[in-house]
């Protein structure tokens, strides 16, 4: 039997794709949605709906933890926020929209918790700020027009 040489920009890009195919499918997107503890385990999201039928949020799980970007809707369908997670704890950066699809602020978490984060206007978000946000968030108690009114003084 005999072997190729292999190319090296050839293994280079499967790895980046292979790479990008894998991270697409934690997207929410691409998964179903949970009907059951068990379908956790092996990857869905779940979504919470108003009671008009419009979508108000969606988180994916995958080996029963959060896993990926949570994401909270306004009654237009529009972002509202994002929130990534990693083994269920917010890891990455949280993110907030206005109405208009405006980013109001942003903060980076990392093992669960709010490191650090500012307003669109520059205005930096307090240790106190933080600390109450990453408690709202882990208890799924998030007062979004709290969070807007911080930004907008």
């Amino acid at each position: 039997m005999r072997f190729k040489k292999l190319n090296s920009k050839n293994v280079i890009l499967s790895m980046i794709l292979c790479y990008i195919a894998s991270f697409s499918l934690l997207h929410a997107d691409n998964l179903k949605e949970c009907q059951s503890e068990e379908d956790t385990q092996t990857g869905c999201v779940v979504k919470v709906y108003d009671e008009s039928g419009n979508l108000q949020n969606e988180r994916p799980y995958k080996n029963g933890k959060a896993e990926g970007i949570e994401k909270h809707y306004y009654e237009s369908g529009d972002i509202h926020a994002e929130i990534p997670y990693t083994n269920d704890k917010i890891n990455g950066i949280v993110k907030f929209y206005d109405k208009g699809k405006k980013l109001i602020w942003q903060a980076t978490a990392q093992n669960g918790k709010l490191g650090n984060g500012k307003c669109s206007n520059d205005k930096v978000m307090t240790n106190a700020h933080l600390t109450r946000l990453t408690n709202e968030i882990n208890y799924s108690l998030i007062d979004f027009d709290y969070w807007f009114a911080i930004c907008k003084k």
